[in-house]
Parts: structure tokens; C-alpha cells; sequence
């Protein structure tokens, strides 16, 4: 999780996506290509999340379409 590293699959050969992370309000956006077999994997070096926050990750295809990802906190950072 330091940096935070997000892995994806089912992407077209070849495809270009844009990945955008949010950690607490720190956002960090790249620029990715993804493997022939259509993964990726991306480093987002400028967040390093906890295990209390909220992570949210949204891949947007070339054509529009998009995939989001959101990690809770662990129960165990509950308030109260």
C-alpha cells in the first residue's frame, strides 16, 4: 500500500486508460497503457493510505466506459 498499487484486467489489448485514485483529499490521476493481454498495473507514488481511510479508484477507458473500485476503512477504525 505505500505507494498504493492498483492491478486491472478484462481491458481491451493495447488500450489506453486513465486511472484516478483518492485517498482522504489527496487524488492522484495516471496515464496508463495496458498489457497485450489487457491488465495493468499502477503505481500512484503520491498517496500512502492507511488502513482507516477510504480508498476510491475509478478507470475510465478510451471510450468512456468506466470501472470503480472503493475499499472501506477497517471496521476496526470506526468512530464510537
Amino acid at each position: 500500500m505505500n505507494p498504493l498499487t492498483v492491478a486491472g484486467a478484462g481491458f481491451h489489448s493495447r488500450e489506453r486508460v486513465r486511472v484516478t485514485a483518492t485517498v482522504a483529499d489527496a487524488t492522484q490521476t495516471v496515464r496508463i497503457v495496458t498489457t497485450r493481454i489487457g491488465g495493468f498495473r499502477a503505481a500512484l507514488s503520491e498517496l500512502t493510505p492507511t488502513r482507516c481511510d477510504l480508498i476510491r479508484v475509478v478507470a475510465v477507458r478510451r471510450s468512456g466506459t468506466t470501472v470503480v473500485l472503493k475499499r472501506l476503512p477497517s471496521p476496526a477504525c470506526s468512530p464510537g
